[in-house]
């Protein structure tokens, strides 16, 4: 039986595992499956040191942020995706490289290699058949057990003991040998340990909080996410309402599934970046000030949709949905009229606009900005009263 080979990278927290295993990966051609409790689940990049995409270095990592936090990570789960990732890798005819911490994973890895040398020496002791690396996945995945367990104690926690009247700092951890919990003691001359254990345990303690926190929201979501609201249901159930009314309903599922759809968006890079209500970032303030007071109105909005126009296509900065028609507007902003090439490309565009059917104020919304002028925010209200009100 050909043994598939696999690359350990180990050692004790903060010692520059995830530099090293890069350099490593590069050197041999291998790619990185991550051996740690917690950099699987997603979202817990505190305390973590999970790795980061630019940091990555084109180097694939497995077994990153594929867990959500309210699941349970276990053994027989670390057995299976583990053995996935080790027969993708290999498929590709690059070798893998197993990277995980703690003073545990040594003592599981040197049980490992006693265990293959019984395997081969012993083959009838009921491990026959068994790849040598399968053997090495049960013994790791043995690991995960230990660390995903809930204990007073985690591994390498920083305690305070009172004795004899005096205050002593330890290090607080289980015996890989004898699974039992012990200390060390930890000179106060020691600050540098000493400031790693507090910022260590205290980080464990905050994903901990972070992790019931999510769990406690996950399932007020689950309750609250098919509860439709009273003014809702009031606004729905009475035609005179909804007539004297400008209050939207909360938007429709088949219009939230058009927002989500998957469309053709602007290739220009977007070099400015800022966060708005869409879970798109936008190109200025301003856009993201009209996609909030868009989203306000209960509007259904995609962010800079392609537009097939008679000659070619352009990248409106807003379509927008209303649910009550149905009827589709394109929302312009034209944010630097200052600007003469700028504005000698915005006069072009709307002129084919016009020449393809979109006039202003009919089914196109305008409105610019310079930098002696900025947009008005009371402008931005009053058109979308006149189009959606």
């Amino acid at each position: 039986m050909k043994k598939k080979p696999l690359v350990v990278l180990t050692g004790p927290t903060a010692v520059g595992k995830t530099k090293a295993s890069i350099g490593l990966a590069k050197a041999i051609g291998g790619e990185i499956i991550s051996a740690d409790s917690m950099q699987v689940y997603e979202y817990m990049d505190i305390g973590s040191a999970k790795i980061r995409p630019e940091e990555m270095q084109g180097i694939p990592h497995e077994l990153i942020d594929i867990a959500d936090p309210s699941e349970e990570w276990n053994v027989v789960r670390f057995q299976r995706e583990a053995k996935a990732a080790v027969q993708r890798i290999t498929a590709k005819g690059r070798l893998p490289v197993l990277v995980g911490g703690t003073h545990l994973i040594h003592a599981k890895i040197d049980a490992a290699i006693k265990l293959f040398a019984l395997h081969r020496q012993h083959k009838k002791d009921g491990i026959i058949g068994r790849e040598p690396f399968s053997l090495f996945l049960i013994v790791i995945g043995n690991l995960f057990a230990g660390l995903t367990r809930k204990f007073q104690c985690p591994d390498d926690a920083f305690q305070v003991v009172g004795v004899n009247g005096h205050r002593r700092c330890y290090q607080a951890y289980k015996d890989p040998m004898t699974n039992k919990k012990v200390r060390r003691y930890i000179s106060n001359r020691d600050r540098t340990k000493l400031q790693r254990m507090i910022e260590k345990t205290l980080c464990v303690e905050e994903l901990i909080d972070k992790k019931e926190e999510y769990r406690g929201l996950k399932m007020y979501l689950n309750v609250c996410k098919n509860v439709e609201s009273r003014k809702d249901r009031r606004i729905a159930e009475v035609p005179e309402i909804r007539e004297y009314t400008d209050r939207l309903t909360a938007l429709p599922t088949k219009y939230q599934e058009w927002e989500r759809a998957e469309f053709p968006t602007n290739p220009f890079p977007n070099e400015v970046g800022i966060k708005s209500v869409l879970g798109v970032e936008v190109r200025s303030k301003s856009e993201a000030y009209i996609a909030s007071r868009l989203k306000a109105q209960g509007l259904a909005v995609r962010y800079e949709c392609e537009l097939q126009l008679d000659h070619h296509k352009v990248y409106p900065d807003f379509t927008i949905m209303d649910p009550r028609t149905g009827k589709i507007y394109y929302w312009e902003h034209l944010g630097l009229m200052d600007d003469e090439s700028y504005k000698e490309h915005a006069m072009k565009k709307l002129h084919e606009y016009a020449s393809s059917g979109y006039y202003p104020m009919m089914n196109l919304i305008i409105t610019s900005e310079t930098k002696e002028r900025p947009l008005d925010l009371g402008l931005v209200d009053h058109m979308i009263d006149y189009f959606f009100a």
